[in-house]
């Protein structure tokens, strides 16, 4: 056998141990995803059983007075890496007149322009042992819903409080959901606020027009 036929062999052979490769991965993705699946209805039963939506429509209606609440995932759209969670999320969001920083130096310090104000209230189901360790597969298998915030000295979400579920579940989300309002409350409706924000935009725009 020649170098050349040598190569040749050996190429054939990395080739379809890489397809072989690319086929098992592709594979154990899609177990992943139906364990995940498996995982995720019963948390979706479990916010739905609770009345989640209905509580989070009700701030949306009478309280906040803007928003739109969602469930999620679809579970059409889980893939292997999604998280094993549900959510019933309330989220307002509505333009407003702020600075963009810059980057830091004397000739880039910021400027002015519309951008997106965002406040969200999120009931979130999962089970014990993740809100206890974060970790995907633990033994503590009940199902666990808490009150996810938004930090913004981290720029990040974080569970501000959690209880596993049971008889005193709704109670327990009632009065989660109704201190998060009295925090609220100096700036809430949102309706009013966000009213308030697009006058501050037009008469900026406004201004800019003028000059």
């Amino acid at each position: 056998m020649s170098w050349q036929e040598k190569i040749q062999k050996r190429q054939q052979e990395k080739t379809q141990f890489q397809s072989e490769a690319e086929r098992k991965l592709q594979a154990q993705h899609e177990q992943l995803r139906l364990e995940s699946i498996e995982e995720i209805k019963p948390l979706l039963q479990a916010l739905e059983d609770l009345k989640c939506r209905e509580m989070l429509n009700g701030i949306k209606n009478e309280v906040w007075q803007l928003g739109e609440v969602t469930v999620t995932p679809d579970l059409n759209e889980v893939t292997h890496e999604s998280p094993v969670e549900a959510c019933v999320s309330l989220m307002a969001i509505w333009p407003y007149w702020g600075m963009v920083p810059g980057s830091g130096t004397a000739d880039s310090e910021g400027y002015s322009a519309v951008q997106d104000k965002v406040n969200s209230l999120i009931i979130v189901a999962s089970y014990e042992g993740i809100f206890k360790s974060s970790q995907i597969w633990s033994r503590e298998r009940k199902i666990a819903v808490g009150i996810r915030q938004w930090d913004p000295y981290y720029c990040k979400f974080f569970i501000k409080d959690w209880t596993v579920v049971d008889e005193n579940t709704p109670k327990w989300l009632e009065d989660r959901l109704s201190d998060d309002c009295l925090e609220r409350k100096d700036i809430l409706p949102y309706s009013t606020a966000a009213r308030k924000d697009q006058a501050e935009i037009d008469e900026h725009l406004n201004r800019t027009r003028k000059r």
